[in-house]
């Protein structure tokens, strides 16, 4: 993560921008997940995934908990921004967002998907803003330029 300070008409807003630890599933994994729709799945696959979305879960729990020591001990109103390689539902995303808005939730519209790859319907990027802060407009913008969709978010002071 990093973070810095705006200064808008004698205002000041700290901008966090993050990509929190990924997964680091590869072409075999892929491969494995779609054995398991279809049945032809093996334990040993399961265990080696599980091993790894464990690891990712720890490393972004900290890397949270680090993140949100940092929002805390900001002298100015904040938006937080960026992958957290993971859901709303997380311990990371529920560490992060404490009394911040979601501007999905506020503005946007249907499922937000941000992730375009094989697991479907995942929205791990975020715009989170300090309740100062107006948001005026939220939207994914479906068109594939990586793995996951850019968003834009319209804010007001």
């Amino acid at each position: 993560a990093m973070s810095v300070d705006v200064t808008i008409d004698d205002q000041t807003v700290r901008i966090f921008n993050t990509h929190l630890q990924s997964i680091h599933l590869g072409p075999a994994d892929y491969k494995y997940i779609k054995k398991v729709s279809s049945g032809e799945a093996s334990w040993k696959g399961s265990l080696a995934i599980m091993e790894k979305l464990k690891k990712a879960f720890q490393k972004r729990g900290t890397q949270a908990e680090i993140l949100r020591a940092a929002i805390d001990q900001s002298p100015h109103p904040v938006i937080v921004l960026g992958d957290f390689n993971d859901t709303a539902i997380s311990y990371t995303y529920k560490t992060i967002i404490g009394d911040l808005q979601d501007a999905f939730l506020t503005k946007g519209w249907g499922v937000g998907s941000t992730f375009t790859g094989p697991l479907p319907y995942l929205r791990i990027d975020y715009v989170l803003v300090d309740p100062v802060f107006e948001i005026a407009d939220f939207k994914v913008i479906e068109k594939k330029f990586s793995d996951h969709y850019p968003v834009s978010c319209v804010i007001a002071w």
